[in-house]
């Protein structure tokens, strides 16, 4: 049974929600104010507002949401629903958001006490701070787990982030990748020597005395194994995370296919394996012979560097050696994850500083490879449900709504061989 008590011109309603494990009881308590101006009819609304209370917190509706700031209820979030539904990464970056941009704003008001006003303030604030609108979004999601998991838990009675107005992202929906002919460019420019300059600076020789040395060039190849690794994210359309995950138990020699299974993802305390992005993701690719080639070429080199960097090999050795990453670093392990993209940026300068300006190749980036992959398929007549499960989108739709400027040439070339057909026959 409520008690109610009259402070000024609210009152106090107290509900016994249990006891504590020591026997002492546990309160709800909420301060109301009725509208009825009246005693009598207010002392009515008051004992009204006190059943509907009571209802929700025997049914379960209604928590004692003042125990949880969104703070607290932040962590609660991490450790009893987003650890067995979010990879690491997203949870690190979520609380990076939530330290940054949250805590200091939020995090000390009880999440039942947390207003759509409140939240749209802090929007507001990032925007006035020159935030980008996609990294507003972004902590707008991250604030939005939050909260919806209080109202999956009954602490809230609605999600205050549904009322929120976020900032127009502008999508920059031209889609980056090399044509056929500069794709071609760039598989020759991995052949091509890597010119290195270095500037003048001085050294100091046994005795201390300072000395000299003047600018020079010299020229190196590009590593072996990052020309495998750029043939195959050209030809395979897989993504870096994907690539750097392969094991050579991943590669069949005898059918020219390469399974894709795992993924890398770079957290806190390291890079680690993990699932692929989607259960689409898991899938089994085939590719011409010259990259099967290019792969026997390289498994027998990185076996005989096993051989020679000895004792300093952190890989698998013997039976178990097929274990080892296909791309490794210095010592036979897991490739940096940023690796690629810089080797990637170095080829196409050292590339463009040697051809004449209408040769040079467009400065994309190293995902767009998978977009040139798809882009040359659709274009040259694979349809849309094998460049999509090459892809390993869990939709063709997906598919569609990324390469529909390929098809849309494609409908442009189709039309055009009509015009030849019917030109011809009249």
């Amino acid at each position: 049974m409520a008690s109610i008590k009259k402070r000024g011109n609210s009152y106090q309603i107290r509900i016994c929600i249990g006891r504590t494990p020591d026997g002492k009881q546990k309160f709800y308590n909420e301060s109301y104010h009725p509208t009825a101006k009246s005693e009598k009819k207010a002392l009515q609304e008051v004992h009204e507002r006190a059943a509907i209370l009571e209802r929700e917190l025997k049914s379960g509706l209604r928590y004692e949401g003042n125990a949880f700031t969104f703070y607290d209820f932040a962590f609660m979030w991490r450790d009893e629903w987003a650890k067995n539904n979010l990879t690491t990464k997203v949870i690190e970056n979520y609380f990076e958001i939530y330290n940054n941009h949250v805590f200091d704003e939020i995090g000390g008001i009880p999440v039942n006490k947390i207003t759509a006003l409140q939240l749209q303030k802090l929007i507001n604030g990032l925007i006035k701070k020159r935030l980008a609108a996609a990294t507003v979004k972004h902590i707008y999601t991250a604030i939005n787990a939050v909260m919806r998991y209080a109202f999956k838990m009954s602490l809230i009675n609605e999600n205050p982030c549904e009322r929120i107005d976020l900032p127009k992202i502008k999508n920059d929906n031209e889609l980056h990748f090399f044509n056929l002919d500069q794709a071609k460019r760039f598989l020759n420019a991995l052949d091509m020597p890597l010119i290195v300059n270095y500037s003048e600076r001085t050294r100091k020789d046994n005795t201390g005395h300072n000395y000299s040395i003047a600018a020079y060039s010299t020229q190196k190849d590009v590593d072996f194994q990052f020309k495998v690794y750029f043939y195959l994210a050209l030809y395979g359309g897989f993504r870096r995370s994907e690539l750097l995950a392969l094991t050579w138990n991943d590669i069949d020699f005898d059918e020219n296919s390469i399974s894709i299974n795992k993924a890398i993802t770079n957290v806190k305390a390291g890079q680690k394996v993990k699932d692929t992005k989607s259960s689409a993701g898991v899938r089994k690719i085939n590719l011409p012979d010259v990259c099967f080639k290019l792969l026997r070429l390289w498994y027998k080199e990185q076996k005989s560097l096993s051989v020679k960097l000895g004792t300093m090999w952190t890989g698998y050795r013997g039976i178990d050696y097929d274990n080892n990453f296909v791309f490794i670093n210095g010592s036979g392990n897991m490739m940096s994850i940023t690796l690629p993209r810089k080797k990637f940026k170095a080829i196409i300068k050292n590339y463009n500083s040697q051809v004449a300006d209408e040769y040079k190749l467009p400065d994309i980036r190293l995902h767009d490879l998978r977009h040139t992959s798809a882009t040359l398929l659709l274009a040259n007549g694979t349809d849309i449900e094998t460049v999509s499960k090459r892809l390993g989108h869990s939709k063709t739709s997906v598919t569609l709504d990324v390469y529909g400027h390929a098809l849309e040439e494609m409908d442009k070339k189709a039309a055009a061989t009509l015009e030849n057909i019917f030109y011809k026959n009249a």
